[in-house]
Order: structure tokens, then C-alpha cells, then sequence
């Protein structure tokens, strides 16, 4: 199945089995189906092929919102189904390549589409979580600075170069610049 079709799948679930102003799929089989009927942690479930969740019961990082739930195939192969946010997102990987993603990182990415979305009640950024190194903090800020460099997310480095009493010298003064006009 393409993207599209996965999503057009998705989206006859969010619209209660309708297509086009018919009733393909009968909406107590769509309730039903999407009804949890597993309990698979506090805030997840299991219906028939569809995987219930809201908080961080479906996916970590996000709250997708109440009743939702996704089809889930091998290696990130998902159909998200949000009907309180009125959203369906697919998401494919390339498996055959040998790819995969993780649940986490599919939650990171829902949290970013939902909050370019202006949507609310989302969740915490997940950002800082996953985050490696130290925090900066008032307090540990000096700590990382003496320690000479500090990594930025470009990938190229800052060096910090104390003076003789162990505090940063003053920044150069710019140079006035003298313009002629002939």
C-alpha cells in the first residue's frame, strides 16, 4: 500500500467508516475495533489490529490526545489516528534498506508535527530528555567553561581562554572603522 492509501485508510476510521456521504465500514465495527479490549498499561490498550493509547500510552513523548490509536507494522510502519485533533499521520520506513525507528523517536516527530500545528496539551518538548552531556545551569556553566570547549549543535567547537586569575577577559573592543568620501 502507498502512503496515500494508508492515510485514506486512516482517514475512513477518523470519519466512523464514511466515504464520500457512504457508510462503507459500519461505525459500531469502527467503535468497536478502536475500543480497547486489552489493557496494555494505564493509559494503553489493544482493540482488533489497533493499538489504543493517549498521554504517553501510545507513543513516548507526546500526547496524542483522547481516543486515539494506530496500526503498527514491523520496524515504524504506522497509521495515527488523533480524532480530537482531527489528524491522521502515516509513517513509513524504508525496510527493505534494512531501516527502522523506534516508538520514541515516532513520538518526537508527533510531538513536532502537533506543535507546528499550534496544537495544545501535547506534552512536554522531548527535546531536552533526549539530550546527551551536560546541562547548563548557573552552576554548572562555570564547570564546562573551564573545561575549555563547548560542543554546539553545528558541530564546530567554541574555545573559551581564561586569564591568569581563572576568569574571562574582557571581549576586544570593535574597531572604529573610518570611512572617506572623495
Amino acid at each position: 500500500m502507498s502512503t496515500r492509501d494508508l492515510a485514506r485508510f486512516g482517514l475512513l476510521f477518523l470519519r466512523n467508516g464514511r466515504w464520500g456521504g457512504q457508510q462503507v465500514v459500519p461505525a459500531d465495527w469502527v467503535r468497536e475495533s478502536t475500543t480497547p479490549h486489552a489493557v496494555i498499561g494505564p493509559q494503553g490498550g489493544y482493540g482488533y489490529m489497533w493499538w489504543t493509547g493517549e498521554g504517553e500510552g501510545a507513543f513516548p513523548n507526546v500526547d496524542e490526545g483522547p481516543g486515539s490509536y494506530y496500526a503498527s507494522g514491523a520496524n515504524g510502519q504506522e497509521i495515527i489516528v488523533m480524532p480530537t485533533r482531527n489528524l491522521v499521520v502515516v509513517h513509513l520506513v524504508d525496510s527493505d534498506a534494512g531501516h527502522s525507528v523506534n516508538e520514541t523517536s515516532i513520538g518526537t516527530l508527533l510531538w513536532m508535527i502537533l506543535d507546528a500545528a499550534g496544537e495544545t496539551d501535547i506534552g512536554d518538548p522531548p527535546f531536552l530528555a533526549q539530550a546527551t552531556g551536560t546541562r547548563l545551569t548557573a552552576e554548572t556553566l562555570p564547570q564546562v567553561l573551564q573545561a575549555g570547549a563547548l560542543k554546539v549543535v553545528s558541530g564546530s567547537e567554541v574555545t573559551v581562554t581564561f586569564g591568569p586569575d581563572k576568569t574571562l577577559p574582557e571581549p576586544p573592543k570593535p574597531q572604529a572603522s573610518h570611512l572617506s568620501w572623495g
